[in-house]
This record gives C-alpha cells, structure tokens and sequence, in this order.
C-alpha cells in the first residue's frame, strides 16, 4: 500500500568517517574507481601542502591501477607541486610507475627555475598580452607551464591576478572546469586577503555555485567550489553547495564526505537534511534517520525534518511512527505535498477512508494536477464506496502504475463493468491483486471456469492468504459445489486476509447443503412393507 518513491537496504548508523578513510578502505577492497573519487575529495579538502601530496600520490597510484595514464601524470604533477621534493619508496610501487613519476619530476625541476623569477605586475600583464596574442593551442600551454612555474614564488598579493589569467587560458582551449576552479580559487583568495579576521566567506561565488547547480550544471558547480576549497579548505558554505553539487551528479559518496566536512564547520539543521537525502540514496536508511533525527533535535519545529522522519518511518514499516512524526510536521505545514499523501496512505491502510479522502483532496490543493496524489484519491473513494468518483480519477493515472490499474479495474467491476475491468487486468495477470479482481469480474460474469483460472497460479503460490481461499470457496459455490465450497470458508476463516463476510457466507452454505440433504430424502420413495 505504501509505495513510497525511497528505496531503502539494512545499513549502519553515521559515524564521522572522513573520506581519505573511506578512499584507503575502497582501495584496499580494489574498488578503485571508488577510492579514485574519494582521493580527489580528501586532496581538495586538505589544506596542509605536504599531507596533500601524499594523497595525491596515492591518487596517481590508484589512476595508474586503473590504466588512466594521463591523470595518474595530473595527480603526481599536483603532488610536486605541492612537495617538489617528494621521493618514493620503491618498495610499495611497480617500476613502470617509478619511472613515470621520475620522468615528471625531472621535467617538473627543468622548469623551475622560472620559480624564481621576480613576479611583478608588469610581467604578469606580459604574460596576458602574450596569452592574447598566442594563435594556437601549443602557445597557450607554453604559458600555462610558465604560470605554473611561477606560483610557488607568487607574492600573495598578485597570486588571484593569475589565477584569473590561468582561467582565462584553461577557457580557450577548452578546459572550462579546470578555469572554473581557477576562478574559485581566485575569488578565495581576495576575500582571504581582506578578511581581517573574520570568517574568510567569498559570497558571490558561493552564489554563483548554487546557482550553477539550479540550473542544471553542477559539475560547473562542483569545479568553482573546488577551487574555493583549495584556498579555504574549512569554507562551510562551500562544503554545502559541493555537497549539493555531487548529488545532483549522483556522485553520493562525494556529496556525503562533503556535507560531513560541512558539519563539523557548522550544524546547521539543513545540512543534516541534505546529508539525510544523500544517505537515502546510499541505500542507508539508518544514516538517513540519524540525521533527520539531529535536524529535528536541532529544530523541534522544522517541518521537513519530520516529514522526512515520518516518511522514512513509512516506508521502513513503522507506521505509528510514520503517523506521529507526519501529524507533527502538518501541524506545522499543511502544505507538504508528500506528507499529505503519505498521511492519506496510512489512513487508508487503517480503513480510515474518510481521513484519507480529507489528506489526499489537501495535497490536491497544492498540486493539482499530480497523477500520484489524484490516483490515491480515487483508490480512498473506491474504499468510502463511491465507484464513480473513484473510476473517474483513475481513469488517467499513468498505466505503468499496476497499483491504480487494479484499483480502477475494481471500480469497473463495482460499477457493473466487468468486461472492461477484464480487458484492464489482463497485461498484470498472474501477478495476485489482480488476480483477485479478474476472478471477481468473471464471477459477476457468470463464469466461474474463467475465475478457476485465474486463482489456480494464485492458489499454489499463497495458499495461505484468506482472501484468496474465501474467493475459491465462491468459484466453487458457483460452480455447484456447496459442499467444498463450505470446506473451503471454513480454511478462509482461519487465515489472515480473510473477508469478515466469510462467516454470513459460510452459514447461508449450511443452511444450503441442510435444505439439499432434506430435499434428497424427500425424493426416496417409502419403503414397502414386508410381506409375511
């Protein structure tokens, strides 16, 4: 009955696991793919340049194992970049990568005397009018290298005026993420730069991010955000949009580590409904709770974290729960569309049609024209006895929903329609609710043969559902055969499901097979007397 759109598994409560942990526990299982993307998160959060290069080494080796030789070569440049004196044992690594990491640092030391060239910004307006007269890619990359050479001795001061000039090449020849995150990092420094003090927050770009991500790109998102956090690796606004960012890309372990970053920056009860959201789709119901939970403790009156709760409830099978935390959250907002559907499906799992009607024609209200809400609605009108209402509103419910197929069959059925009802079933047959109706409708059809059909697969897979056994029991009586029709109620009456009409129906059989009996005796003729 509760068909909620969560799809949930058994899973573990929240723990704090940051993601370098969980990338070194996915490389240890050769999820390597995993453990990549995790090694790309704990490098951009990381701060400190020296345990950086670690991970980026260990990123690069986790690339290689996955024979993507280009970013193993990206993660081992950013390693010496970080560390330019960084060396490898040789006893954790193969000889191929050795050589390929030797051959990047020979090639990175080559370059590096222009490390120490003095940075003025008359040479780096050099480098842009360079940059704006180079006519072809090679050029380009030419100055990016030089760029790249020049950083580590940048004064602080002029580091954003490259970064900009960095963006502005990435850009042009192509690599709009890559400039993307140049212009992130960029606009963190300049706040960082007039701080004073006080939190280091780059408003406009954080905005931007969000509004990345609203409209449709948040992998553009995603790279500006990285670049914020590459200057300001405790940005909690930054973590939050990253967050949003990877689980709008469906990237959920990502979007986790990010939001937990977030977290320990600042519990704020959003944060935690958007890491609830994210464990959902990690299939960790259990996560998702505990962080609906902390949202509600941090906000007793925040609605959706108890509609969150109530419908986790629901859909795990807790149904008290589910009504306690749905009420509380209406109380508080009666215009949460999921909520009230939700509310209407419980009720109507109580028998409570006329509650459900009243939840269901509220979430009407809001959406008028959603088909999931307007066919729960016709499915309690069926249930408070009003065929007509209830067929008409599920006649244009989608056909791919069998829920609201059965149900409008059974409507049809109700209104005297069963040959329609029939034609409906027929593409869901054997599956048993449909089952249940078809065998009806053929029984309104004086057809008790067709109804024998279809309950027989039924039969032999759930012999022990009421409603089925009380269903054959009337094949049977229609059939003729009161006698195991009566045999078969007396089964139906004893098992869960069973038609509280069963009993009626048992004592009219009896009362049958009696007036049977006395008709067969009536019929003998008497016996003759003895003649002496």
């Amino acid at each position: 009955m509760l068909a909620l759109l969560i799809c949930l598994a058994a899973a573990v409560e929240i723990h704090a696991v940051d993601p370098l942990t969980q990338a070194n526990e996915a490389f240890r299982k050769a999820e390597y793919s995993k453990a990549a993307e995790l090694f790309q998160v704990a490098a951009e959060l990381e701060g400190r340049p020296e345990y950086r290069a670690e991970i980026w080494v260990k990123l690069a080796w986790t690339r290689f194992a996955l024979q993507q030789r280009d970013k193993a070569e990206t993660a081992l440049l950013a390693a010496l970049k970080d560390r330019p004196n960084l060396e490898l044992s040789p006893d954790y690594y193969s000889d191929e990568f050795l050589a390929l990491f030797s051959r990047l640092k020979a090639q990175a030391a080559g370059s590096g005397g222009a490390s120490f060239r003095t940075v003025t910004p008359e040479s780096l307006a050099a480098l842009r009018s360079r940059a704006d007269l180079a006519a072809d890619p090679a050029g380009l990359d030419a100055i990016l290298a030089e760029l790249d050479a020049l950083e580590p001795s940048m004064p602080q001061a002029l580091l954003p005026q490259l970064l900009d000039l960095r963006a502005t090449i990435l850009e042009r020849l192509g690599r709009s993420e890559q400039a993307l995150e140049a212009l992130g990092k960029a606009a963190a420094l300049r706040v960082a730069q007039t701080a004073a003090g006080t939190p280091a927050i780059p408003l406009e770009t954080i905005v931007e991010g969000r509004r990345l991500t609203a409209a449709g790109q948040p992998s553009d998102a995603a790279a500006l955000m990285r670049g914020v956090l590459a200057a300001l690796p405790s940005c909690g606004p930054a973590l939050e949009v990253l967050g949003e960012a990877y689980l709008a890309l469906a990237r959920y372990e990502e979007a986790q580590a990010a939001l937990r970053a977030a977290i320990l920056a600042d519990q704020r009860p959003d944060l935690f409904l958007s890491l609830g959201e994210v464990e959902i789709r990690r299939g960790n119901p259990a996560g998702a709770r505990e962080a609906f939970r902390r949202a509600a403790e941090l906000d007793a009156a925040n609605e959706r974290a108890l509609a969150a709760l109530g419908l986790l409830a629901a859909a795990g099978g807790d149904l008290s729960a589910a009504r306690t935390a749905l009420d509380a959250a209406l109380a508080i907002n009666a215009a949460l569309f999921e909520a009230q559907v939700v509310r209407g499906q419980l009720a109507l799992a109580d028998g409570d049609a006329a509650a459900a009607v009243r939840a269901l024609q509220r979430a009407l209200q809001i959406r008028p024209d959603d088909g999931w809400a307007r066919g729960w609605l016709g499915c309690a009108m069926l249930a408070q006895g009003d065929a007509a209402a209830a067929e008409e509103l599920l006649r244009g419910t989608d056909p791919r929903m069998p829920t609201f197929t059965v149900f409008r069959s059974e409507a049809l059925r109700r209104l005297g329609r069963s040959a329609e009802a029939l034609a409906l079933l027929t593409p869901l047959l054997p599956a048993k609710e449909a089952a249940l109706v078809a065998a009806r409708s053929s029984l309104d059809g004086n057809d008790p043969d067709a109804a024998a059909r279809v309950l027989a697969p039924v039969l032999l897979r759930d012999p022990a559902d009421g409603r089925v056994r009380y269903l054959q029991a009337a094949v049977l009586a229609a059939s003729g055969d009161h006698a195991g029709a009566l045999a078969e109620l007396e089964r139906a009456m004893s098992l869960p499901g069973c038609p509280p009409a069963a009993s009626a129906a048992a004592t009219n059989l009896r009362a049958t097979l009696q007036a049977e009996a006395l008709m067969q005796s009536a019929a003998r003729p008497p016996r003759q007397p003895a003649h002496r």
